[in-house]
């Protein structure tokens, strides 16, 4: 018998660790044929670290589950201030009548606080999933409720990797197709063990969850997505190796939209390619970071603005049209956010703004108040072009 003492038991992931804000809250959608034994009868969980999602029965080299333990612990290795709402739902028999409407189930299930969601499938990809994906996406939106979609699923029969189909004319901008996988640590292990693509895809969601809604996630300075062991040997999902893989290659496939992780000659860490989502590359959608700057905007000022809703309209008695005073109020409330966004910290989330408010308007004939509200975005350094030479003397400029 133990001698006479006081034990203590260490408790795990009990903090919370809650950012500012909500737009790192996340979700990853995966389809199982079983729930963790602390989900009981749930199908969608709510952890705020790793070891949360261990004590629901999601634990790594799990025949079911270690997957979505490789990808959670990703996820929170990235982002380790994360929030991850996780849905488990059954495979449909037949994979061509998925509709991806779980990703609706988890967002109000959240109350729309999810702004990033991913969805894993282990059975080959089919680009016309993606149309579906947006199509819950556009609902979303209509119901005030927007997030944007990382989608992976098996591309192991393209075995290359150049035959993929191009994603930049399919008009689904809120989503992102990821195809980076590692090739030496335990995702490589796992592709090896199960057959299927495994992906980055926990480790992409954690880096749209850490990075501000205006930054590309594949920001080299910011970004490195390797420990020096995990994602240290960027492969494609299909096994493809990048080291063997031309310039031109990888080109074609970032020219066709799609996700995938790199290094440099220097070897100094590994990153993403781009932030391209699935739509034509002219759109003003056609990256992730546009898409979540309109989001963050439109949610903030429809919270900003609704108070608003059924106000008054005072109306000038002699033009009949609405007051200066009220739309003084209209245009500052508005404002007021995006005040907030183009004064963000460490990075803008805007370069600036107008709310423009038409001075002509018969409110009392319409009840409507019109607002054009126009944003000016952050750029992203994609190219950085240095004309570099020898000369005889130095100019002094």
């Amino acid at each position: 018998m133990a001698q006479p003492g006081i034990s203590f038991t260490r408790g795990k992931g009990g903090l919370g660790r809650s950012l500012p804000g909500e737009d790192y809250i996340s979700s990853l959608n995966v389809y199982i044929d079983s729930l963790p034994t602390g989900f009981g009868i749930d199908n969608i969980k709510r952890v705020r670290s790793l070891e949360e999602a261990e004590d629901l029965g999601i634990v790594e080299g799990d025949a079911n589950f270690g997957v979505l333990w490789y990808h959670i612990s990703e996820y929170f290795r990235i982002q380790a201030k994360g929030d991850l709402y996780i849905g488990i739902y059954n495979k449909p028999v037949d994979p061509t009548t998925h509709t991806f409407d779980e990703v609706e189930l988890v967002q109000n299930f959240a109350e729309g606080k999810v702004r990033q969601a991913a969805i894993f499938l282990d059975v080959p990809f089919v680009s016309t999933d993606l149309a579906k994906v947006q199509t819950v996406v556009t609902r979303l939106q209509a119901a005030e409720k927007p997030l944007n979609v990382l989608f992976t699923a098996d591309i192991k029969l393209f075995a290359d990797a150049s035959t993929l189909p191009d994603l930049t004319s399919l008009l689904s901008p809120n989503v992102s197709v990821v195809i980076g996988q590692d090739g030496s640590g335990a995702g490589a292990a796992l592709y090896a063990s199960e057959g299927y693509s495994i992906s980055c895809i926990g480790a992409t969601l954690g880096t749209v969850s850490l990075s501000q809604v205006s930054e590309s996630i594949a920001w080299v300075g910011k970004f490195n997505l390797t420990n020096g062991v995990e994602l240290n040997a960027p492969f494609l999902a299909n096994g493809q190796d990048l080291k063997d893989l031309s310039k031109s290659f990888l080109d074609g496939l970032n020219d066709k939209a799609y996700i995938f992780i790199k290094n440099f000659v220097d070897g100094n860490g590994t990153f993403h390619n781009d932030s391209k989502t699935s739509e034509v590359i002219t759109s003003d959608y056609a990256t992730i970071e546009n898409n979540r700057t309109i989001d963050k905007a439109i949610r903030d000022i429809n919270t900003a603005m609704r108070p608003l809703l059924n106000s008054p309209l005072q109306v000038d008695p002699v033009t009949g049209f609405i007051s200066e005073d009220t739309i003084q109020v209209f245009k500052t409330t508005a404002e007021a956010p995006l005040e907030l966004m183009q004064a963000a910290k460490p990075t803008p989330e805007l370069s600036g703004f107008e709310v423009i408010i038409d001075p002509e308007q018969d409110v009392l004939a319409t009840s409507t108040i019109e607002m054009s509200i126009n944003l000016v975005p952050m750029g992203t350094a994609r190219q950085i072009s240095i004309n570099i030479g020898f000369v005889t003397q130095l100019t002094g400029a």
